[in-house]
């Protein structure tokens, strides 16, 4: 599944033979009719499916949710696609079936069926409950026990899902295919029972309890019989029986839970599979019955001591009756919990820190790199058209006219600390930074360098007095050992500048290296930046001129050179310079600006309107969660669901 093509260029659309399960709390499950895949969601999440049932793209569904203010964050939103493009609820391909979308599932065929499942199941879960008590095993098998415990228990787990699926049958869901799984440690019968999701709790509890009837009874009567190999179908009742297993989770269900929505886990969207995604994932979901658990879990602990200490010679009822047993078990317990706390804070941390020190150490090892290109280094032919590659300028001309210019460069290295460029001199070279770094400066009235902007690998040097003869030109130094790739200023003129034109150069060239060292575009790839710098509209501004006013359109703003000022209710609100940026939290949320904004010095601002950082953002997925996480920091609430 191509991720970036679903989320930008695959129209895609609405099946119109769906079946949707019962709603339970709100929750409900979808799938196609003929499959078995199926998703949970909620009736927010199927708004936003439903409005494929126009063929169309993410980005235009996305533009319009925004627009009409979206109800889903922008994480759950690409999750949600990916998922439903995964089970063939969304199609690239033209839609099939009847158009009878959300269907509801089949009526019961027998009803009273669920109902003697649940009964079975009791009797035979209360039967191997009160042998359990009552004779627990007391000797441990041989192999030969061993081997009949074992064959006993694959019949009775394939007996168990015959009779999940008749259970299921008769719900009026549709079991799956049976497979017999012999790869594994107890080869069985499996049969794929993943449409109970489309029936009620009480049904859901049927089925999963009629799965493991079979296994219950056999424990039961082997524990009766005394039966030494009784030991292999006890413990896969107690697996059977763990916390986190159908039958118990089918409990909570059926006492209040809430089910948990497919874009809460099994992450498949590459930005939502970060460690830390997944962390605040689990830790988020907190609809669960507590007590119900507690107690379910304590029963089960209690279980496993009551038929693992006979094994070793102990009673569970002589243990429980020494003194000061309870004050042990709050010891051990309160130690377990505070050792397990720690262990886990110790891991997050360790985490943490291990991925800081990795990226310290990339950094490091980038600086230190950049530090050993020393004079008279050379760069092959390879590692120049790499570097010509990855300069937003040079990326626009064809392939054949980058080999052609780069066999007419030269190669220039610099130390640290160096002027690399002297805007005195009108016969300097354009310079392409090859490895290295470098930054414009300015001398103040002390005659000190005051830095203004960062210049790293893939910038141009020495071509602000031909875009920009308006403007002073800064002179350059470097910042370590620099290799850079000269063109004469006259063939950077005839082959790049006649080509591509002033306005396209001005961008890729200066507009794309400041945007390329602000906080908001350091993350982004640098087809994402080139886009940008073609949708920008370059402002030149006076010192005092209005900007935007209170109540009208926003637009996407950033401040390139200069200071403006908000200023609500008459008073000052802060300031905005060089780097920064506003506007995209009103953007997303569809509200006009609520601010004015004036200019205190000549300013030189990069706009984008309104349907162009629409399009922008909606077609960058990247570029939108980061631009959303920005938005949310600065109203300090999460940007989506709009409130």
């Amino acid at each position: 599944m191509d991720e970036n093509y679903l989320l930008t260029l695959a129209e895609l659309s609405l099946e119109k033979d769906l079946v949707r399960g019962v709603s339970i709390r709100g929750v409900f499950a979808l799938r196609r009719s003929g499959s078995t895949d199926h998703i949970l969601i909620d009736d927010v999440q199927y708004a936003v499916l439903e409005a494929f049932t126009t063929r169309q793209t993410v980005p235009q569904m996305l533009t319009q949710a925004i627009l009409a203010g979206n109800q889903v964050s922008l994480s759950e939103f690409y999750e949600l696609i990916l998922k439903a493009c995964r089970v063939g609820i969304l199609t690239s391909a033209e839609p099939s079936g009847d158009p009878r979308s959300a269907a509801a599932g089949p009526d019961r065929d027998f009803p009273f069926l669920s109902a003697a499942a649940i009964g079975f199941g009791l009797v035979g879960l209360t039967l191997f409950t009160v042998a359990a008590l009552a004779r627990p095993p007391v000797h441990l098998p041989g192999w030969e026990e061993l081997l009949i415990g074992w064959v006993a228990l694959s019949c009775a787990l394939s007996a168990g899902a015959l009779w999940a699926t008749v259970v299921l049958k008769a719900t009026g869901a549709r079991p799956g295919d049976a497979v017999i799984y012999w790869k594994t440690i107890l080869p069985r019968m499996r049969v794929d029972l993943r449409d109970v999701h489309l029936r009620p709790p009480s049904e859901q509890f049927a089925v999963a309890i009629a799965h493991l009837t079979p296994a219950a009874s056999l424990a039961a009567f082997a524990l009766a019989a005394g039966a030494s190999w009784s030991v292999v179908p006890v413990c896969g009742m107690l697996v059977g029986l763990a916390p986190h297993s159908c039958v118990v989770d089918a409990i909570r269900l059926l006492f209040g839970e809430t089910p948990r929505l497919d874009t809460e886990r099994a992450f498949i969207f590459s930005a939502n599979r970060l460690p830390h995604r997944r962390l605040r994932a689990v830790l988020s979901f907190d609809n669960r019955p507590y007590v119900l658990q507690f107690l379910l879990g304590v029963a089960w602990i209690l279980l496993i001591f009551q038929l693992g200490y006979p094994l070793i010679g102990l009673n569970l009822v002589d243990v429980v009756a020494q003194p000061h047993f309870l004050l042990h078990i709050l010891i051990g317990s309160a130690g377990t919990f505070a050792g397990a706390s720690l262990l886990a804070f110790l891991s997050l941390a360790l985490f943490a820190a291990w991925r800081r020190g990795r990226r310290a150490v990339v950094r490091l090892a980038r600086r230190l790199g950049r530090w050993r290109a020393m004079m008279g280094a050379v760069l092959s032919e390879k590692e120049i058209q790499r570097v010509i590659g990855d300069s937003a300028l040079f990326r626009a001309l064809a392939p054949a006219d980058r080999l052609g210019l780069s066999n007419k460069m030269g190669i220039a290295c610099y130390h640290a600390w160096e002027v690399v460029y002297d805007p005195s001199d009108r016969q300097a070279p354009i310079s392409l930074i090859a490895r290295g770094s470098a930054r414009t400066f300015h001398k103040g009235s002390d005659g000190r360098r005051y830095p203004v902007q960062p210049l790293i690998e893939g910038d141009l040097i020495g071509a602000q007095t031909l875009l920009e003869p308006n403007l002073p030109a800064l002179p350059v130094e470097s910042r370590t050992p620099l290799i850079t790739l000269t063109l004469d200023r006259r063939q950077f003129e005839e082959d790049i500048l006649q080509r591509l034109g002033l306005q396209r150069v001005e961008r890729l060239t200066h507009v794309c290296s400041f945007l390329r060292s602000t906080p908001l575009c350091r993350g982004w790839n640098l087809s994402a930046i080139i886009r940008l710098c073609e949708l920008v509209d370059i402002r030149r501004l006076e010192a005092d001129s209005r900007v935007a006013s209170f109540g009208m359109e926003p637009i996407f703003t950033i401040v390139w050179s200069g200071e403006c000022e908000f200023i609500r209710q008459g008073a000052s609100d802060g300031l905005f310079k060089a780097g920064q940026h506003y506007g995209e939290a009103e953007l997303l949320t569809a509200r006009p600006l609520s601010v004015d904004i004036i200019t205190r010095k000549p300013t030189r601002l990069l706009v984008v309107s309104r349907s162009d950082f629409l399009r922008f953002v909606t077609h960058n997925h990247g570029v939108a969660l980061a631009i959303e996480r920005i938005a949310s920091q600065r109203l300090r609430q999460p940007v989506f669901p709009v409130a």
